[in-house]
């Protein structure tokens, strides 16, 4: 293991500037600025619209483009790299995206698997898309978690009353129609007997619930 005090601290001037897309995971976004801002990395900000809470912290002035909507697709992510590459003052600005939610990583391993990410100057620091699926995908990740030994909840052959409390996980974390999936605590029997009245209750997979603290 490497100690902490023999680690060499990035360069700046060997860092593009990041691209930092707001409205989610604000813990996250604004632990992202701080370092940036400590380490004096530029740093450009795209806020999920006026009512983002980006606008009332201190990183505002770093705020670049306010999203006039939440559609994410090619054209509007063109359009915040574009608004990012004026504030910087170099039309030939590379950025590095930060990776703020699920949904965006997938939008974005898609841009890179087709190479428009390398054509608009932005680099992603994620595994590729294959791999990334394989670990964010609630049953692959199960699995891959059970081969290696690490002790995962175990898995129920199928959602009855006598396997309750249970908890129904998505076995692919989007949807085909583009929605995401979240896992459903199924604690008692109108809970089950709702989650089986769902139309796409045969998408996810029954395993244990487990009891306790959540630490983050």
């Amino acid at each position: 293991m490497i100690k902490s005090s023999t680690r060499k601290k990035p360069d700046p001037g060997n860092i593009p500037g990041l691209l930092v897309l707001s409205g989610s995971n604000d813990r996250a976004i604004y632990a992202i600025c701080r370092v940036a801002r400590r380490l004096k990395i530029e740093f450009y900000i795209i806020a999920a619209g006026p009512g983002d809470k980006i606008f009332q912290g201190r990183y505002k002035d770093r705020i670049c483009y306010s999203r006039k909507n939440m559609v994410l697709d090619l054209e509007n992510f063109t359009e915040w790299v574009m608004a990012a590459r004026e504030r910087s003052d170099s039309k030939d600005a590379e950025f590095v995206i930060v990776p703020s939610s699920e949904f965006l990583n997938l939008f974005l391993l898609n841009l890179e698997r087709v190479g428009e990410l390398e054509s608009l100057g932005v680099r992603l620091p994620l595994v590729n898309a294959d791999l990334y699926g394989r670990l964010s995908n609630k049953s692959s990740a199960t699995l891959w978690a059970e081969s290696i030994g690490v002790y995962v909840p175990g898995r129920r052959a199928r959602f009855s009353p006598k396997n309750l409390p249970l908890v129904a996980k998505p076995l692919m974390n989007i949807h085909q129609n583009g929605l995401l999936r979240y896992p459903q605590l199924i604690c008692n029997r109108e809970d089950l007997d709702k989650f089986l009245m769902r139309d796409d209750c045969d998408s996810y997979f029954a395993q244990e619930m487990i009891r306790g603290n959540s630490w983050y």
